[in-house]
């Protein structure tokens, strides 16, 4: 964003939250929020998210953190980490060391993709698209 009078730019955040539950026969609306702040502290997603009690999705930020504390005056949420971040990660191990390990652990992330896929699309055939 243009900082005001400082003929530059300004970094900010623009937090994302995203309800789409038609994959679980939801009837409920898909919505879309966003809401700025001009850093990345906690206290945005924590005051966003005040009165929210359920599952949250969320990347590794550590914006999210006190979200999943035990001691969250609502209770803590529950985080449902992200599989790409995960694979990401072990992906760069795997290329920079080459490791077994790493590569087994590859395997079965590719497989929830491909289950995912085809749940979703059921005409795609082993996650490849007609």
């Amino acid at each position: 964003m243009l900082s005001p009078g400082r003929k530059k730019t300004k970094t900010g955040r623009l937090w994302t939250y995203v309800r789409d539950n038609r994959n679980v026969s939801s009837s409920d609306t898909p919505a879309a929020w966003f809401a700025y702040s001009p850093d990345r502290q906690g206290k945005h997603p924590q005051q966003h998210l005040r009165q929210y009690s359920s599952v949250l999705p969320a990347d590794a930020c550590g914006g999210y953190d006190q979200l999943f504390n035990a001691e969250r005056e609502d209770g803590a949420l529950i985080e449902v980490a992200c599989w790409a971040h995960a694979r990401r990660k072990t992906h760069d191990v795997y290329i920079s060391t080459l490791a077994a390990k790493a590569e087994e652990s590859l395997k079965p992330i590719g497989q929830l993709y491909v289950a995912g896929l085809s749940a979703s699309y059921p005409e795609c055939i082993a996650g490849v698209a007609p």
